[in-house]
């Protein structure tokens, strides 16, 4: 647009209205000739007026799309700053990851050693292909070591559990003899048979058979664990279908909420308030596992109620989902290493007690809590509180004097 031209026409418009004052002060007329120019300077005046607005629909609409186009890049700014807060969290999360294993521990086997199991392998001229060669045997080599300790461990298991069973069938054998020897003193006194001798035998047989058994109840030789020692490692099976191993050292932090199981209510509402501290326990870099003595079937039917219970407070569907593992069939072998209270079951299940144990990523036991009542547990909220000050203090375990 020329903004000379655009400029005379109001200035000619002007001019022409001020000859036309000046003629109506003195008296005179215009011609027809005035009038036409007149005239025409007005319609120059609208047209001039016309490409001025078209001009300036033009640059708003330039403007608007220039504004979009910086929006869409002040959006992508911050989309990259916030990605870049991400990769220097996880960075700072990296560089300050303390591994439970020195480098000697878990370092590659030396190249001499490589030489002798993988001749040819280890002649590799390109040193690149070589590490790759070492890396690749290392895989395989732990690999195996890995098949065979899950037999190992998946051995133990069962031995433990058959040890358990045994356990219980002495238990019950205790009842049967008494029951005998009830029995047996009812015949001697209907027929006369025997006296104070035979009864004192008696009597002697059964303190005997009582105490062997006494010997050989679970709680005799059950010791609570201490501050600063590992916690045994078990492992269980979980609701969602795969095991998790509990108590190993894993480079991060680790809760164990042991729960008394589905026929107590009071541990439902328990897991409900840990389920909606889960996010604080997250960011704290603690993960945390639900343990029971309960059968597949009572632990899922329990986290069905556990999710109903969360979404009773939180209509949020997504806060249905239960962001913890809750594993079951922890037997009495694996109660009796973790020192818990056992009470005289009323059921296969129901004999557990509450507990809570804090270990640390080296695997050692940095808190612990012991209850032989179901209303008497620690504060959840108060332990995500402790988790954060130990590791904002590198505050040491506690209460390892004696």
């Amino acid at each position: 647009m020329d903004l000379a031209v655009e400029e005379s026409a109001p200035l000619a418009m002007g001019s022409f209205f001020d000859a036309l004052l000046q003629a109506r002060r003195d008296g005179h007329l215009l011609g027809q000739q005035a009038f036409s120019s007149g005239g025409c300077r007005l319609l120059e005046l609208k047209a001039s007026h016309r490409r001025l607005c078209e001009s300036t629909d033009e640059l708003r609409l330039a403007a608007s799309s220039e504004c979009r186009a910086l929006d869409q890049s002040s959006l992508q700014l911050q989309n990259l700053y916030f990605e870049r807060q991400h990769y220097e969290k996880e960075i700072a999360t990296c560089r300050g990851w303390a591994s439970a294993f020195s480098d000697e521990q878990i370092a590659l086997v030396s190249e001499e050693e490589f030489a002798a199991l993988e001749g040819k392998l280890a002649e590799e001229a390109d040193p690149h292909q070589r590490m790759l060669n070492r890396l690749n045997h290392e895989v395989a080599f732990r690999g195996e070591h890995v098949k065979r300790l899950d037999a190992v461990k998946a051995q133990r298991d069962a031995l433990a559990a058959d040890v358990a069973q045994k356990r219980s069938t002495v238990a019950g054998l205790e009842a049967e003899i008494g029951k005998l020897l009830a029995a047996a003193q009812a015949v001697q006194q209907q027929y006369g048979i025997g006296g104070s001798g035979a009864a004192a035998a008696m009597s002697k047989v059964s303190q005997g058979c009582m105490g062997m058994f006494s010997k050989a109840a679970p709680s005799a030789d059950v010791t609570k664990l201490k501050p600063g020692i590992a916690l045994p490692h078990v492992t269980l099976p979980t609701t969602e279908g795969g095991r998790v191993e509990v108590g190993a050292p894993t480079g991060r932090w680790q809760l164990v909420v042991v729960y008394r199981g589905k026929h107590d209510p009071v541990c439902v509402t328990y897991l409900a308030a840990l389920q909606h501290l889960m996010r604080e326990f997250e960011d704290l870099s603690c993960d945390v596992v639900a343990v029971s003595a309960d059968t597949r079937g009572k632990a899922c039917s329990f986290v069905d109620d556990l999710r109903g219970a969360v979404l009773a407070v939180s209509p949020d569907t997504r806060a249905g989902r239960i962001g913890f593992k809750v594993a079951y069939g922890i037997n009495e072998e694996q109660m009796r290493r973790w020192g818990l209270y056992v009470s005289k079951p009323l059921g296969p299940e129901e004999s557990i007690t509450p507990a809570l144990f804090l270990v640390n990523p080296a695997g050692l036991l940095h808190v612990l809590s012991y209850s032989n009542a179901s209303f008497a547990r620690p504060d959840l909220k108060q332990i995500a509180q402790g988790i954060k000050m130990i590791q904002d203090r590198k505050q040491p375990i506690r209460g390892t004097y004696y």
